[in-house]
């Protein structure tokens, strides 16, 4: 009767361990830990890595703001040979 009960206690502890290390191994984060993966440059479609950021301007109206897009280190100064295409008009 006892071995039937630490056998039924060692299965549900078993179980209870296994649910544990399965939620742990589902929110575990990516390998850049704690970084959203960067969006690719709207122009150009390079992916962007590390500090690599988009230049652009923005200009203030009365009620609305204009920003012009230049492109990312890949694209911008425009360079030979790099297709850039307009994120709105393609």
């Amino acid at each position: 009767m006892s071995f039937i009960v630490i056998i039924s206690i060692a299965l549900i502890l078993a179980v209870l361990a296994g649910l544990t290390l399965g939620r742990q191994e589902k929110g575990r984060p990516g390998p850049a830990a704690g970084h959203r993966a960067k969006p690719p440059c709207p122009l150009c479609g390079a992916a962007l890595e590390g500090k690599e950021r988009l230049h652009s301007r923005v200009y203030e109206g009365p009620q609305e703001q204009l920003i012009h897009l230049l492109g990312c280190p890949y694209c911008y100064p425009v360079r030979e040979g790099v297709v850039r295409r307009c994120p709105v008009c393609q």
